[in-house]
């Protein structure tokens, strides 16, 4: 893989990094405002990811695949803000792990992890996990995803938003077979528009301890009736 340790404005394209038992492409340390184009970011081993940003910001990538190959997740982003993620494919195929432990994971892992993270922008992104949670948004504020598909095929979500704030999914697919979308853990002020959601058995969308929510020109299906 590679890493950046507090490096700055940096641009790589073109790129293939894979780490056996670490992350494909790392941000820490305050690594701000460098560029990833068409590179490939993958991991194996546990609780890896194919990109992982830590207290890093206004870093683009773009035109990439994003991959935790075995019990990993395509992202994580945590304690970080303005990164750009978009024409990218983010997958994992992480379900049931002891080691996603991490409230409100209950064992189930995500393709795409946002903690403590705000005012991120997904443009154009996949966001596949047939194991598991497609997308896990946790603590995290003012992030936005745009023409966006976020998909899932388990007993996971496909998007859980968890006690965070002001999020936006637009012109957007999100789809399950079980549960679409779920918002718990005093989540508010976020917002669902032109969008789909869909799945195929159970409850479609829920709000559990959430308030001040927005759904509009959002169309809702549960294919089981």
């Amino acid at each position: 893989g590679i890493y950046f340790l507090g490096a700055t404005s940096n641009t790589i394209t073109h790129g293939y990094f894979y780490a056996r038992n670490w992350h494909g492409i790392g941000f820490y340390f305050g690594s701000n405002y460098n560029t990833v184009s068409y590179s490939t970011g993958s991991s194996d081993g546990t609780l890896n990811g194919g990109l992982i940003i830590r207290n890093s910001s206004y870093n683009v990538v773009t035109q990439s695949y994003l991959a935790g190959n075995t019990d990993n997740y395509g992202i994580e982003i945590s304690s970080s803000v303005g990164n750009d993620i978009s024409f990218s494919t983010i997958v994992s195929n992480h379900g049931t792990d002891a080691a996603c432990t991490i409230p409100p994971m209950n064992n189930q892992c995500p393709a795409l992890w946002l903690r403590n993270a705000s005012s991120n922008v997904f443009t154009n992104a996949y966001v596949a996990n047939p194991s598991g949670f497609g997308a896990l948004i946790v603590q995290s504020n003012n992030n936005y995803v745009d023409q966006s598909t976020i998909t899932s095929n388990s007993t996971g979500k496909a998007l859980y938003l968890f006690s965070g704030s002001s999020n936006t999914i637009n012109r957007s697919v999100v789809t399950n077979s079980g549960r679409a979308i779920e918002m718990e853990g005093g989540t508010f002020s976020n917002t669902i528009s032109y969008s789909s959601v869909t799945n195929s058995s159970g409850d479609t969308m829920v709000l559990g301890t959430a308030s001040s929510n927005t759904l509009t020109r959002t169309y809702l299906l549960s294919k089981s009736g």
